[in-house]
């Protein structure tokens, strides 16, 4: 169930406080394009009391770098799913292998008449597959681990590859709403009267530089509904997780192919 977005409550010491509860409700009656359009609109007020149009260009800068962190953060997610992808696939390639070692060992087992099939398998559970257990790679929960062996042995099929992999970050694809919305629509309501705030309070020759201060502003991650605020440093922060997991998944496709031709040999 995802998390309901912070509202906030609009506080300015322009307004008394009856004022503020008023505009308050307004506010939160407004739709999120509303309230940036009414943002943007006073923009245009200041900038033209100001003679300038350093507050509409410094609300237009911002929105760019919403836009962006949101792109990168889109890539980041889907970087992040694919490297789970082959994580998965990496632990089913050591399964796979594993059963067609079964396979072949229970064959040898009875054709020199060691035992049966069923002393094979507790043997072969106590040997190879707890080990296995143990060490993470493969954990698989069953009542009855010597009767799964038993079951399982002839079992065997090669996983699926995944279809993801990239060499880079910028191979990660995103979605063009990412950058065709406003930036500033992602931000929580909280965060938006916050920057209302800011506007009505800020001292005029200076408000275009309180507008882009970065760290003021939270926008919503639509994978795990978690909040990111925006600032540089988190910006770059993003970026480098992304590229850290693009390099895993690299690391990770090599050594499933080196999993790939040691099952093709044990066939």
């Amino acid at each position: 169930m995802a998390k309901k977005e912070k509202e906030g409550v609009f506080s300015s010491v322009a307004f008394s406080k009856e004022e503020n509860e008023m505009h308050d409700k307004k506010i939160n009656a407004m739709s999120k394009k509303k309230l940036v359009q009414l943002i943007y609109g006073m923009g245009n007020v200041l900038d033209k009391e100001l003679g300038t149009t350093e507050v509409t260009e410094s609300l237009e800068r911002f929105d760019n770098e919403l836009k962006y962190m949101r792109m990168w953060q889109e890539r980041n997610e889907k970087a992040g799913k694919c490297l789970d992808k082959w994580k998965t696939y990496r632990k089913n390639l050591l399964l796979c292998g594993v059963k067609l070692r079964m396979k072949k060992d229970g064959t040898r087992y009875l054709e020199n008449e060691r035992g049966t099939i069923e002393e094979f398998a507790r043997e072969y559970e106590q040997q190879i597959f707890k080990k296995l257990k143990e060490k993470g790679i493969v954990n698989i929960k069953v009542k009855d681990p010597a009767g799964y062996i038993v079951k399982q042995r002839y079992n065997v099929k090669k996983p699926k590859e995944p279809s993801c992999c990239y060499k880079s970050i910028e191979e990660i694809p995103y979605s063009d709403a990412a950058l065709k919305e406003s930036g500033f629509e992602s931000c929580t309501r909280a965060s938006l009267k916050n920057l209302l705030e800011i506007m009505l309070e800020g001292q005029i020759d200076m408000l275009w530089y309180h507008i882009n201060v970065e760290g003021i502003f939270a926008t919503r991650s639509n994978h795990k509904d978690e909040v990111y605020y925006i600032s540089r440093e988190n910006y770059d922060a993003v970026k480098k997780e992304c590229a850290e997991r693009v390099k895993k998944i690299e690391q990770l496709q090599k050594h499933c192919q080196k999993l790939e031709a040691i099952i093709e040999k044990t066939k």
